[in-house]
């Protein structure tokens, strides 16, 4: 387990808070639901990630580090739907989460579902048509999210579309093949 479990209430700026105006894209929140419900998946606390080291682009993302914690407000709404992951439910028999620990009284979301509502009413009032999808350092049109780290949405939508999985991106975050295809960074992984 490399998150510990120690967190007690959201942070100032959490995305699970219900007082916090909406920075994530509506279908984030749909894959944060699918991976920490359906999965063994868990939500990094943003303050607790830490700087990569570089990769051959010169780009450093924020990943969990030694001292990761499992984000507090995910673990909240998770408990208030009664559907605690696989990855809280092991560490609660290790001992090393305590459910009656966390503030369930803090301003976090009832439902996956509320959070999504939220989302969409941000999105269509204060987002761009299409932010890029991928979100690299550098990204011209952030989506939201960068692999555990809150961007904040840009104002423009994003150039270009990728030729192999259609979604949105802007030029920093995708590559021309020699075969003149556009790939966004996420198919040029796979």
């Amino acid at each position: 387990m490399s998150n510990s479990y120690d967190l007690t209430k959201p942070c100032n700026n959490c995305p699970f808070r219900t007082d916090v105006k909406p920075y994530l894209r509506a279908a984030r929140v749909a894959k944060l639901e699918s991976d920490l419900v359906g999965g063994q998946a868990s939500f990094t606390c943003h303050k607790t990630t830490v700087e990569s080291e570089p990769d051959e682009d010169g780009e450093s993302r924020l990943v969990e580090g030694p001292k990761s914690q499992h984000c507090a407000g995910a673990m909240i709404l998770l408990e208030k739907i009664g559907r605690p992951n696989q990855m809280m439910r092991i560490a609660e028999r290790l001992r090393l989460y305590a459910p009656a620990k966390l503030d369930l009284k803090a301003p976090v979301f009832d439902s996956f579902d509320a959070m999504k509502r939220a989302q969409s009413d941000y999105e269509e009032e204060e987002t761009p048509e299409d932010p890029c999808s991928v979100v690299y350092g550098g990204c011209e049109a952030p989506a939201g999210w960068n692999d555990g780290g809150v961007i904040r949405y840009g104002t423009d939508s994003a150039e270009f579309q990728c030729d192999e999985c259609g979604e949105p991106v802007c030029g920093p975050c995708s590559s021309v093949q020699k075969s003149g295809r556009r790939i966004c960074g996420n198919c040029a992984e796979d």
